[in-house]
């Protein structure tokens, strides 16, 4: 039988509870310097630019997304909607 103890920590690396939302904190990133692939301006990015891929300004990120997160978070409530109805419609049947 497994060991369920909570101080057992060989759970294969996951941390629950922590505040790292899913970033290793590895110190201060190192910024670099690269001139953006919309509108030209120079602009400085935490990842070395390789010149394979397009960079981009955080305007013209931003832009290109559509306007952040905020845009993608309104789809969420009509989701919800549609798993609460087909939930609905499962526990019907499991009572019949």
């Amino acid at each position: 039988m497994r060991n369920f103890n909570r101080d057992d920590r060989r759970g294969g690396g996951r941390s629950f509870g922590g505040k790292s939302l899913g970033r290793r904190d590895s110190g201060p990133v190192t910024m670099h310097q690269a001139v953006c692939s919309n509108c030209g301006q120079s602009c400085e990015v935490p990842f070395q630019p390789t010149g394979s891929k397009p960079v981009f300004c955080n305007n013209c990120f931003r832009d290109k997304r559509g306007g952040g997160r905020d845009d993608r978070d309104n789809s969420r409530p009509s989701q919800l909607d549609e798993i609460n109805a087909k939930l609905d419609r499962i526990l019907a049947t499991l009572k019949a």
